[in-house]
């Protein structure tokens, strides 16, 4: 798609966004650019849609499904004009692995997630992470 665009490899980068679309029904067209994906989990949070960010889990409540994530790629100068609104303390950058065990082997990446109730530290500290895999 954006060959035209001549991008470099070195100057990609992942774009993931959470959406505000919670159920694959609801979706009747594929994105212009990117990708969707659904059925990732948080583990240690929680997503508010009406917030667009991180809050705490229900009680008693170890996973909680997220709302579908778009997935593009932008260069890192569109990042820098982005900017970026995730929350008042910033971003958490919440790793996303494949299954359960958290280890360097199943890690795919890291996603910046909004925070408006707490710092990025609390979640941290929560041991909060995106799991594609609970079983």
């Amino acid at each position: 798609m954006h060959k035209s665009d001549k991008w470099t490899l070195d100057s990609v980068l992942l774009n993931i966004e959470v959406t505000e679309i919670s159920l694959l029904e609801k979706i009747k067209e594929y994105p212009r650019d990117g990708l969707y994906i659904h059925g990732i989990f948080l583990e240690g949070a929680a997503w508010s849609i009406p917030e667009s960010s991180l809050v705490e889990s229900q009680h008693k409540q170890l996973f909680a499904k997220l709302p579908i994530l778009h997935v593009s790629a932008i260069t890192k100068n569109q990042r820098k004009a982005m900017g970026g609104n995730f929350g008042a303390y910033g971003g958490y950058e919440c790793p996303l692995y494949k299954y359960p065990i958290r280890t360097d082997k199943y890690l795919i990446s890291t996603v910046t997630l909004a925070t408006n109730e707490q710092t990025p530290e609390h979640w941290a500290l929560r041991g909060t992470a995106m799991l594609c895999f609970i079983d």
